[in-house]
């Protein structure tokens, strides 16, 4: 019963429904905590598969939006303008945070 709990709370099922999936005949609370570690893994498994696929769609040069997402979450990297011109001539630069000083 752990992999079902497991993989339902990966899904993002309460413990409500779980245990009344599971036909579980303990309060809510006794569940949770009898399946703790099922929750706990199933959450994280669930980020790792998200994490997986993300990284395999930005890596993967098909994917422009998931290597922008990654670079900027991941890398730390920012689009900056410059605007040296006026008003209607704007460069977008895309690359990591300008070193500041302290």
């Amino acid at each position: 019963m752990h992999g079902t709990v497991r993989e339902l709370s990966a899904h993002g099922f309460t413990a409500k429904d779980i245990a009344a999936f599971t036909g579980a005949e303990l309060s809510e609370e006794e569940f949770k905590q009898s399946f703790s570690q099922a929750f706990d893994r199933g959450a994280i498994q669930a980020n790792l598969d998200v994490a997986k696929a993300l990284y395999e769609m930005a890596t993967s040069g098909k994917c422009a939006a998931a290597t922008t997402f990654w670079l900027r979450c991941r890398a730390g990297w920012t689009v900056q303008t410059k605007n040296e011109f006026g008003d209607e001539d704007v460069e977008m630069v895309f690359g990591p945070y300008p070193e500041t000083e302290d």
